[in-house]
């Protein structure tokens, strides 16, 4: 049996990691600026793709408008088409052209109007992600689009943080002093931004490519067979589709290189962390929350570590967290501290208002892509998100023997 606690720092520090690894995975580029290296951002502008929304426009438009209509035309079957007959009689032989009737579905389907049926369909897939969205069902969205990763592994580094965001490249170009290597056709669209067009992008083509063919078939004019055509082609050329969007909008090697250099040469220093209550109250300041910011300079944060640990036993962990693909994120205590140590102001704004109910008109929410993370030593804790809140709990009996055997090998 799990029983609640109550642990504010606990808790904070588990809210940061989960945003930093939602971060980490979504904008590995934007996370290597803004938490490891800022100086990494002259490199970034130099390596990264360019002409963004051009091939971003391109790719919509030949996928979604060109293709459609061209497998109306070429794999679609068309059972209308005129069929020549001889109809022979005691006196002579007549040459006919049968053609079978009720083909208005292929026939639309072979006109213009058909270019329409791909946006259409992306309009639909839009809508439902941003209603997923707006209610804070990213967990769900993450498990369904977490198949397209596969197939697109390089578009997450092509790109900083959402265009509307704090961490879009606009703003951390201004931050940072490079305004002067911005460009909006390159660099408007964060990686997530590039990532959730695509995946919208492909399930809108396999949907119009099914739509055709089930259309026909409610119509009567196709034979059912012709479903399931449909449904394979829209299959293959899914995949294909995929890893044409990885080969034109995916980041080069040689940034995805330097990237993954960054986040494995990564180790915490934990001499920041003082800096998280005294940022955050001057933070709060500026934006008017006196009471916050008093609040926020009393916090008393730390790591909980007493004598720095080996620096070797942090190796490659940012690359490790990168390719975690699991909804839940089970650490020991000095890593979670060490992760927890990159936003140490994140923290301190965490512990003063944890409900966001002050914070959330600059931006802050609740809604994170992970739904719990689980400290596994010193003490065996799991942090969750309930609804919009997050509860910790703790196990009152003595650890399991995989949990000892996990401390003991640390």
């Amino acid at each position: 049996m799990w029983r609640c606690l109550n642990d504010a720092p606990l808790v904070a520090k588990a809210r940061v990691v989960a945003y930093l690894h939602t971060t980490l995975v979504a904008m590995p580029s934007c996370f290597v600026i803004r938490y490891l290296e800022p100086n990494f951002m002259p490199c970034y502008f130099r390596l990264r793709p360019k002409w963004n929304l051009v091939k971003l426009f391109f790719f919509a438009f030949g996928f979604l408008c060109v293709l459609p209509y061209g497998y109306a035309w070429t794999l679609m079957p068309y059972p209308c088409n005129p069929t020549p007959v001889m109809l022979t009689g005691e006196l002579n032989a007549t040459d006919l052209m049968l053609q079978e009737m009720d083909c208005e579905v292929q026939d639309w389907l072979r006109t213009t109007r058909s270019l329409f049926l791909g946006p259409a369909c992306l309009l639909v897939c839009a809508a439902v992600y941003i209603a997923f969205a707006w209610r804070g069902c990213f967990g769900l969205l993450r498990r369904m689009m977490l198949p397209f990763r596969e197939f697109m592994p390089r578009v997450p580094y092509n790109g900083l943080g959402p265009f509307y965001t704090t961490l879009s490249c606009r703003s951390l170009a201004t931050r940072y002093g490079h305004t002067d290597q911005y460009c909006w056709v390159h660099d408007l669209l964060g990686g997530p931004d590039l990532y959730v067009a695509c995946c919208l992008m492909v399930t809108a083509f396999a949907l119009s490519l099914i739509l055709v063919p089930a259309l026909a078939v409610l119509d009567k004019s196709m034979h059912p067979s012709g479903l399931g055509v449909g449904v394979a082609v829209a299959y293959v050329l899914s995949k294909a589709m995929m890893k044409l969007a990885d080969l034109s909008l995916g980041a080069p090697e040689s940034l995805i290189e330097v990237v993954e250099s960054e986040l494995r040469s990564w180790r915490p220093d934990f001499s920041q962390i003082s800096l998280g209550p005294s940022h955050a109250a001057q933070f709060l300041r500026e934006r008017d929350l006196v009471q916050l910011a008093d609040k926020a300079q009393a916090v008393q944060f730390s790591c909980d570590v007493h004598s720095m640990p080996d620096k070797n036993r942090y190796a490659g962990l940012m690359y490790r967290l990168y390719h975690h693909e699991r909804a839940m994120l089970a650490l020991e205590g000095d890593l979670i501290d060490a992760i927890a140590s990159l936003d140490c102001m994140g923290v301190t704004l965490a512990m003063v208002d944890p409900e966001y109910e002050e914070l959330h008109r600059l931006g802050f929410n609740h809604r994170l892509i992970l739904t719990g993370v689980y400290q596994s030593a010193p003490c065996d804790v799991l942090v969750m998100q309930d609804g919009f809140a997050w509860r910790e709990y703790g196990y009152p009996g003595p650890k399991m023997a995989g949990y000892e055997r996990l401390d003991s090998s640390g």
